[in-house]
């Protein structure tokens, strides 16, 4: 789909000619970008979830990988996309830092199986998350980042909603972009699987200021762990996540929540 303008941008103009408010408006392609949301392969708390809705509290889903049954939905969508032409298109893979969604990103994205040649690290080691799957190159294929403005609704109690360290995915995902340019610097070695525990200032890259919903969303968190995301938070990161995509100069992109 096409991403909406920022709201710096022009009105629209409309096929009668005139600038639009509401309902239907083009806008010249080349201030358009292309991007296409992909939701993350099947992931073991989804397969108990739907037996029984509590099953996402379980603590032994934390962080939750994918499944096999997930793996081969990978490797299906890996080949469409190869074989419709869209592998050659994509300027940016952009994914939540959560297991399972940067394990889609790197298996559908990614390129071939790591060799250890080229000198550049792997996107993927071997076996992440146990995942009895061979080392994914980073070489062919685009950059991706890591942007923890795209994660889905915290949803306070479930584990599988909450991740690990950056440190530790820096790991597991070497050639993952987890820095300030993808848009937040959370300089912290600290995973949101509990208390959120942010003491340090943090800056949007485009020069916007967020440290009071950071810090007012963490101490919200720390008070009561179970606190579902307000749905209000989760509109406000994501349009600005969709601001700051606005000013990147890729024209096609692909996210993963």
């Amino acid at each position: 789909m096409s991403s909406l303008p920022n709201a710096s941008m022009p009105s629209p103009v409309s096929s009668s000619g005139m600038k639009s408010s509401a309902g239907t408006a083009m806008y010249p392609l080349h201030r358009c970008k292309t991007i296409h949301l992909v939701r993350h392969a099947q992931g073991v708390h989804n397969v108990e979830g739907e037996k029984d809705h509590s099953a996402y509290t379980s603590p032994s889903f934390f962080d939750a990988p994918i499944t096999p049954l997930g793996w081969r939905q990978v490797d299906y969508l890996r080949e469409h996309v190869k074989n419709c032409g869209l592998a050659e298109k994509i300027e940016l893979v952009i994914c939540s830092p959560l297991l399972r969604t940067m394990q889609t990103a790197v298996g559908v994205f990614g390129g071939e199986s790591y060799t250890g040649g080229g000198g550049a690290p792997p996107l993927m080691v071997e076996n992440a998350g146990q995942s009895e799957r061979l080392a994914i190159s980073s070489l062919n294929c685009p950059p991706f980042l890591a942007v923890e403005n795209c994660r889905e609704r915290l949803q306070g109690g479930h584990p599988c909603d909450k991740r690990r360290s950056i440190a530790e995915y820096r790991t597991i995902f070497p050639a993952i972009d987890f820095s300030l340019e993808s848009i937040i610097l959370l300089s912290i070695d600290k995973s949101i699987c509990g208390p959120l525990q942010f003491n340090i200032v943090v800056y949007i890259l485009t020069s916007w200021c967020i440290v009071v919903y950071i810090k007012s969303l963490s101490l919200q968190i720390e008070n009561d762990e179970d606190v579902r995301e307000a749905h209000k938070s989760v509109a406000a990161r994501g349009m600005k996540f969709m601001d700051w995509l606005w000013t990147r100069g890729e024209r096609d992109s692909y996210r993963h929540p």
